[in-house]
């Protein structure tokens, strides 16, 4: 942008900016995927972030470790685009699409199974490695259970990673087993993984006002028979349809997160960023397997921009007669939205006070 023109913006009144945003939102559409693709294009590899060494790998796709807390890093070309924590024995998938934007990092995917109450632990990563199409990872451990501390069974899973600059897509797909002691009567439905996110609720806003934000706005989720449900955590902060399928799909879709902290009495703020969705398509290999969809808000934690205040969720139900599950996983994160985002950040960042 021209002296000129950010000359003139410094003189324009603080109504007439607020007004200039909205129709920057509006009209000003055409301007973004230049400089989307322009960022692109960039080939500037940088691995300063990281505490580990690159192992020597495909060309297009290398991994780095990293501490506090303990994981690995996934590159493509040199873009940071995913983090693994497996920290306590965790296992934490952090999508990162957006891999030049340093704070474009939202939900969540704890890839293991447990039961209600426990603490996720006991997952070991046997192997992590780098091809020419992309980063994959196997890994196995012990169903988390609070009332059995050696776990309520085993699991194994091995999923592979690939990412598209062009779309800023991650993409996964694998599979994902498990094996119990005993059946779920008396222990409670099955956790098969959990999608953990942010929302906020009635927050000041960069900008001027209040409103919703956060990291996730809503879930789309749908069944195999093709029906299409939509979850809005403000509406209805706990919900567990009882429909039952052996296919879903649960895709939580990313915020534009411009929550305005210092108006909260923080003395830090953030910069407006459009958050990553988070897609995982859940598929039994066994037909008629009770799965049902779960998520949960916890409002008491609805204005705290630090919290995993959501938690998403497909659960095997204790009617469930079997101790055996196999499952097909795809994993999808790109920017959803991401051109008014886009819009929005750089007008804000020109015209705030």
């Amino acid at each position: 942008m021209s002296e000129e023109i950010v000359g003139l913006l410094s003189h324009i009144g603080r109504k007439t900016k607020r007004n200039l945003l909205i129709s920057g939102l509006i009209l000003g559409l055409s301007i973004i995927p230049s400089i989307i693709l322009s960022q692109q294009s960039k080939e500037d590899i940088k691995f300063s972030e990281s505490t580990g060494k690159i192992s020597p790998q495909a060309a297009s796709y290398s991994i780095t470790q990293a501490i506090n807390p303990a994981q690995y890093r996934f590159y493509h070309k040199g873009k940071h685009f995913m983090s693994l924590i497996y920290e306590g024995g965790i296992y934490d998938f952090r999508p990162h699409p957006s891999v030049d934007e340093p704070d474009a990092w939202g939900s969540s995917w704890y890839f293991q199974p447990f039961l209600p109450g426990a603490v996720l632990k006991d997952t070991t990563v046997s192997n992590v490695n780098a091809d020419s199409s992309g980063i994959n990872v196997t890994a196995s451990g012990k169903v988390s259970s609070s009332a059995n501390p050696s776990g309520y069974g085993n699991w194994n899973s091995i999923i592979s990673f690939s990412f598209s600059p062009s779309e800023q897509k991650i993409s996964g797909a694998g599979s994902f087993t498990i094996s119990l002691v005993g059946l779920l009567a008396g222990k409670g439905d099955l956790n098969l993984f959990k999608i953990a996110s942010n929302r906020l609720e009635n927050v000041p806003l960069l900008g001027d006002g209040y409103g919703n934000t956060g990291d996730m706005k809503r879930v789309d989720i749908i069944y195999k028979d093709k029906r299409y449900v939509v979850w809005d955590p403000l509406q209805t902060p706990g919900f567990f349809p009882s429909e039952t399928t052996d296919s879903l799909s649960i895709d939580v879709v990313g915020e534009f997160n411009h929550v305005d902290l210092k108006r909260m009495g923080y003395s830090f703020g953030i910069n407006p960023i459009q958050k990553p969705s988070l897609k995982v398509i859940i598929s039994s290999n066994n037909p008629g397997v009770p799965m049902i969809f779960g998520g949960f808000f916890d409002t008491t934690k609805k204005q705290d921009f630090t919290a995993d205040n959501v938690g998403v969720t497909p659960l095997i139900l204790q009617s469930s007669q079997s101790k055996h599950y196999s499952f097909n996983i795809t994993f999808e994160s790109t920017p959803k939205e991401k051109t008014t985002a886009a819009i929005f950040s750089i007008l804000y960042l020109l015209l705030a006070p």
